[in-house]
């Protein structure tokens, strides 16, 4: 992608804090600018998807979005799953966004094709000649960091500690003071 937004307000933007200027309207308004975002941010790393608290109990199903689709999260006993929010039948959204369950299985609102919900295809309409195992969920990358559910689409990031590596202590330095941190 071609530079998009002025490179003097880039680097005034990422000067130290007392220094640091917001970045220029068109880096929250630009298509270009959100293009770039969804495929190097939001589609490319981790993104925060829910508290893991969402996520409770054995069975909870939420939907969150990323760049340019969704992932559907899962607590399948102790472990929380990520998978593609789309049907591999029809292509058919499983869980709408911002939505959440609890159910024993995944069920695509389309042709009622169930799921299990470590993303193995449990049962098909005229599901006679179907190959279960070609047809699960889509798998993404999932981690519990600090609290929190992360989810990679692209399944390239490194993994979340170390992405995150520094960033406790940064929050640390910047926002907490002798008081907080004498507080129990």
């Amino acid at each position: 992608m071609a530079l998009v937004l002025p490179r003097d307000a880039l680097e005034r933007a990422r000067a130290p804090l007392p220094e640091a200027r917001m970045l220029p309207p068109a880096a929250y308004t630009d298509a270009a600018v959100l293009d770039w975002e969804r495929e190097h941010v939001f589609d490319g790393g981790w993104v925060a998807a829910c508290h893991v608290g969402a996520l409770a109990t054995p069975g909870s199903q939420m939907a969150a979005a990323l760049g340019r689709g969704s992932a559907l999260l899962v607590r399948h006993g102790d472990a929380i799953r990520a998978f593609a929010n789309v049907c591999r039948h029809r292509g058919h959204e499983l869980v709408p966004v911002g939505t959440s369950s609890c159910r024993p299985s995944v069920v695509c609102p389309y042709h009622a094709w169930s799921f299990d919900l470590d993303g193995r295809l449990r049962r098909a309409t005229g599901g006679a000649g179907f190959d279960a195992d070609d047809l699960g969920l889509v798998p993404l990358r999932a981690a519990e960091h600090l609290g929190w559910v992360f989810v990679n689409a692209s399944g390239d990031a490194p993994p979340v500690e170390e992405a995150f590596a520094g960033l406790v202590r940064w929050f640390a330095d910047a926002y907490l003071t002798d008081r907080d941190e004498e507080a129990p």
